[in-house]
């Protein structure tokens, strides 16, 4: 599906006199996984406070399945789970008993929350107190909380801060499996770049409360220079030839050298050039950047 849960159009926001936000455009696609990344500060808290209503846009530029946040509030925000900052818990409670209190919040049945506890995988603790839970635990039971009314929508915030190895793969795990199985769009706030790359299918990255990039993780790779491995029996000739020609290189150890090139045409040169200088190339492979390195790239342009 194409259809955008989210867009905002220009979405400018100030504290006073500082800006926070300045002409953030999205689109979030109809079950996608949307990373929204971005250092502490950039404006991503800002924009999903705006995204549930809890401070309020002064122009009509948030819509939200097809409606505007300004006329439709309630009617999107039924369709909406939200987890930010903290979980709210009570300590002496049990998982279940935490659920519950909810649900009749919601007025939902109460079948639903056996339901989500089999989904986040609580079933077997739900009558533990959560004080006797990990970390982890309790971001599973605050996500299984976000989901008793059923929403179409999930709008998380940083949902991974704090956690573990183990409970940072545990949230992934289940975010994939709600949206893969489950068809849900899940908006996902998070600085922790190599987490968004292992899921997301559209992602932005904003900085300084400006958007800097906008598309599906392939298209930012595209946006950079790819970055080359060779392996060649005399690196240090091979690093003077090649800096002659103006291509950008460096050593890693005592057989392989690093460079940039702009597509596998630079490949084939490169190669070329090497063996009709006599060169033994043992192997030549693309070293793809990560997010992190293609954010700090982005980034770097701004400073």
């Amino acid at each position: 599906m194409s259809t955008a849960i989210i867009q905002t159009k220009q979405l400018t926001y100030s504290f006073g006199e500082r800006p926070v936000l300045s002409g953030v455009s999205l689109d979030v696609p109809a079950a996608s996984i949307f990373g929204f990344l971005g250092p502490n500060g950039s404006g991503k808290t800002t924009t999903i406070r705006l995204l549930l209503g809890l401070i309020r846009s002064r122009e009509n530029n948030i819509f939200m399945f097809g409606e505007s946040i300004k006329t439709h509030r309630l009617f999107i925000l039924r369709q909406i789970g939200a987890l930010i900052e903290s979980p709210s818990l009570y300590p002496h409670l049990s998982g279940y008993a935490n659920l519950d209190l909810t649900r009749q919040l919601l007025q939902v049945a109460k079948k639903r929350i056996d339901e989500v506890l089999e989904i986040v995988q609580l079933t077997s603790d739900a009558h533990r107190s959560v004080r006797e839970y990990s970390l982890g635990m309790k971001q599973r039971l605050s996500l299984a909380m976000t989901l008793l009314s059923d929403p179409d929508l999930l709008i998380l915030d940083e949902p991974t801060n704090g956690l573990d190895p183990a409970g940072i793969r545990d949230i992934r795990d289940l975010l994939i499996r709600l949206n893969k199985d489950l068809s849900k769009t899940i908006f996902l706030s998070s600085h922790l770049l190599s987490e968004i790359e292992k899921m997301a299918t559209h992602l932005a990255i904003i900085h300084q409360g400006r958007v800097l990039f906008q598309g599906n993780p392939g298209q930012l790779q595209q946006m950079q220079a790819t970055r080359l491995i060779l392996q060649t029996a005399d690196p240090e000739r091979a690093i003077a030839l090649l800096s002659r020609a103006n291509y950008a290189v460096q050593p890693i150890n005592s057989n392989q050298i690093l460079l940039s090139v702009e597509g596998p045409s630079q490949t084939a040169q490169i190669n070329q050039l090497l063996v009709q200088q006599g060169f033994e190339v043992y192997r030549i492979h693309p070293q793809a950047d990560t997010l992190e390195d293609l954010f700090l790239s982005l980034t770097n342009h701004t400073n």
